[in-house]
C-alpha cells in the first residue's frame, strides 16, 4: 500500500473516527463471550495490533476535534478579557471633554447621541473603541449619531465615578 493512500485514509471525520473508536473498543475491551457470539474472536486475535492502532488513531482524531476548538475558544476568551482590562483602564483616564461627552449617555439614559464628525473628542473616543458612529447618514450637516459600545456602557453604569 502506498503511503499517500494511507494518509488519505487517515483524513477521518469525527463521525468516522467515532465509529472506528466504538468498534475497535468493543474488539479490544469487550468480553470474550461477545466476540465469540459475533464470530469475531478469531479476527480479534489475528488483528489485535492493527485494531489497537485504529483505536489510537480514532481516539487521537476525536480528541483533536474537541481540543482544538476548545483551545481556540479559551484563548479567545482570555484575549478578550485582557483587551477589556486595557479598554476599561482607558475609561479611568479620560480628559475632561471626554468625561463631559460620555456623561451625556448616563445622564439621559441613552446609548446614542449626536455630535459633529470633526470633533476631536469624538474621534479620540472612536479610536479608543469607547464609541462608534451608528450611521453614515448625517442628521444636520456634519452631525452624526454615535453609540456607546456595550462594554463601556456597562462599565460606566457600574463605575460612574470615572466621569467625575
Amino acid at each position: 500500500m502506498q503511503f499517500n493512500k494511507v494518509l488519505e485514509w487517515l483524513k477521518l471525520s469525527s463521525k468516522q473516527a467515532f465509529i472506528l473508536f466504538f468498534i475497535s473498543s468493543i474488539l479490544l475491551f469487550g468480553q470474550e463471550s461477545l466476540h465469540k457470539t459475533l464470530g469475531l474472536f478469531v479476527v480479534k486475535e489475528a488483528a489485535k495490533t492493527w485494531i489497537g492502532i485504529v483505536w489510537l488513531i480514532s481516539i487521537a482524531t476525536i480528541s483533536a476535534d474537541i481540543v482544538v476548538p476548545l483551545y481556540a475558544w479559551v484563548s479567545k476568551r482570555i484575549k478578550w478579557k485582557f483587551n477589556l482590562k486595557k479598554l476599561q483602564a482607558r475609561l479611568r483616564n479620560l480628559s475632561n471633554d471626554e468625561k463631559d461627552f460620555l456623561a451625556y449617555y448616563l445622564q439621559y439614559d441613552t446609548r446614542t447621541q449626536v455630535a459633529e464628525i470633526s470633533n476631536g473628542t469624538v474621534n479620540g473616543l472612536i479610536a479608543s473603541k469607547v464609541i462608534f458612529r451608528a450611521s453614515s447618514v448625517a442628521h444636520f450637516g456634519y452631525d452624526f449619531p454615535f453609540n456607546i459600545n456595550p462594554w463601556a456602557w456597562e462599565y460606566l453604569r457600574k463605575y460612574p465615578e470615572c466621569l467625575n
